[in-house]
């Protein structure tokens, strides 16, 4: 289930948070057994195999976690290890078997069959949320955790399929709380207003450049060069609205129900190198990387080159993790590489004119991005073949209609232009202003703000029609 359709937003949020109350009134058992059965009903429609999937794991997972507990030393960490492997072969087998298959047949010119998986919907989420579980589940404040509240960690319905990431040790005692048992209005409101900017952020801007950056990756073969910067544009435009937007909306939706999740963007397009970026852009992903990968490896305590090396490692898993697809493992490899060389150079970069820095950390932002939506990096390398050789301000008609806010009506180029450039820069603005992470947003109760906010979440509803899929919705 997705958060911008008519069922979750008319349906199952309000019978979600208002059974959750009501059950909770009756003991905080059967509130959280209720959150668990509609969490159970929002994973249901990725279909039967993916509930017996992500059941069968965290059942696997839970068991592993009890024995860790009582036991110590080599039995301990060899426990550890199973464990770690079991979800990484898993998630391996599901969405990287027949890639590698693929792979191995070019390479030894081969024809092993492949096989017709179907990829479980947010495996690459839970199965981070079963390790951050297996890494964590020794701490005392999580020694007594019932089945019950593993269970409500791994299949929170708002962070199960898109995250944000979570730690246990951060969930769990909410759940425990008796003041976050009860509904609050000041709690109620604000969720309302950060999912409806989440809404607005998906279905009125996002989607908004879905069609432009389609259409470009479907002719890379006759795009102008400015064409491949308008494309490169939307695509970013498309991706950050996206993401962002859901996550507003995950977060929303459980403040909501009185319970917080971590930040997880906090405005990435306004940074001003490659390492400000990645401490705005998923910044849960970021977190867990840090801290389950990056430290344990040694982070920077052994010397430069093997703190070079340590970042190479996260951003090659970082890639391997977002997809099966030579475009994603080059994309990490390529932001690794990046930061590497911004903390080689980072003395003398950092005296660089702000508005330079921006300039130069969005372009490459914006080059990656193009690499991420590729559909192959020979695709990614023709587009920048187009762009390099600048041939002129010639752009496509059809993309400055897909660009443009308006129906096209027939309008000549001519007018088009200056339509499609409004709708960048109307873009560029957002970006700018809305970019910001929604925890530092100040929702103010005056009359003319709530009404602001009835009308974008009205505006979401009539356009949901058109609902479109989420870019991270299948990692």
């Amino acid at each position: 289930m997705q958060f911008n359709t008519y069922l979750f937003v008319l349906l199952f949020l309000p019978v979600s948070v208002t059974g959750y109350f009501a059950a909770n009134r009756l003991s905080d058992r059967a509130g959280q057994l209720f959150l668990l059965a509609m969490s159970l009903i929002f994973y249901a429609q990725a279909g039967a195999r993916c509930v017996l999937i992500l059941l069968g794991s965290a059942l696997v997972n839970y068991t592993l976690s009890l024995l860790l507990r009582r036991q110590t030393g080599v039995l301990r960490t060899l426990l550890l290890v199973l464990g770690i492997l079991f979800h990484v072969g898993l998630l391996f087998y599901f969405k990287y078997y027949n890639f590698f298959l693929t792979n191995l047949n070019q390479v030894l010119h081969t024809q092993l069959a492949l096989k017709d998986l179907i990829l479980p919907l947010g495996i690459s989420f839970f199965t981070f949320q079963q390790l951050s579980w297996l890494l964590t589940c020794t701490k005392e404040e999580l020694r007594d955790c019932s089945l019950l509240e593993y269970a409500l960690y791994i299949l929170f319905f708002p962070k199960l399929i898109m995250g944000p990431l979570m730690e246990p040790e951060d969930f769990i005692p909410q759940l425990r709380d008796p003041k976050r048992k009860r509904l609050d209005s000041e709690d109620l409101m604000l969720g309302i207003r950060m999912f409806t900017l989440g809404l607005f952020k998906k279905v009125i801007l996002a989607d908004a450049f879905v069609k432009a950056a389609n259409w470009g990756f479907a002719n890379e073969s006759s795009l102008f060069s400015l064409d491949v910067v308008l494309v490169m544009l939307a695509y970013t435009f498309q991706i950050y609205f996206d993401f962002s937007g859901y996550s507003d909306m995950a977060i929303g939706v459980a403040k909501m129900l009185r319970l917080d999740l971590p930040v997880n963007f906090d405005a990435p397009y306004r940074a001003l190198s490659i390492g400000g970026f990645w401490k705005g852009w998923h910044v849960s992903l970021t977190t867990f990387f840090t801290r389950h990968l990056y430290i344990p490896l040694g982070g920077n305590r052994k010397g430069i080159a093997r703190g070079y090396l340590n970042v190479m490692i996260v951003f090659l898993v970082s890639g391997i993790w977002h997809g099966a697809n030579w475009t994603f493992i080059l994309w990490g490899v390529l932001h690794g590489a990046a930061q590497v060389v911004y903390k080689m150079i980072h003395t003398w970069y950092d005296r660089l004119p702000k508005v330079l820095r921006w300039a130069l950390t969005f372009a490459l932002v914006n080059v990656l991005w193009l690499l991420f939506r590729a559909e192959s990096v020979g695709q990614w390398l023709h587009m920048l073949g187009q762009l390099v050789p600048f041939t002129g301000l010639s752009v496509s008609a059809e993309l400055l209609s897909a660009l443009c806010p308006f129906p096209r009506l027939g309008l000549p180029p001519l007018l088009l232009l200056p339509l499609a450039a409004a709708a960048l820069a109307l873009g560029l603005w957002l970006i700018w202003s809305l970019c910001g992470s929604t925890h530092r947003r100040s929702f103010p109760n005056t009359r003319t703000a709530m009404a602001a906010q009835v009308i974008m979440l009205m505006w979401c509803l009539i356009s949901l029609s058109g609902e479109a899929t989420f870019v991270y919705f299948g990692f």
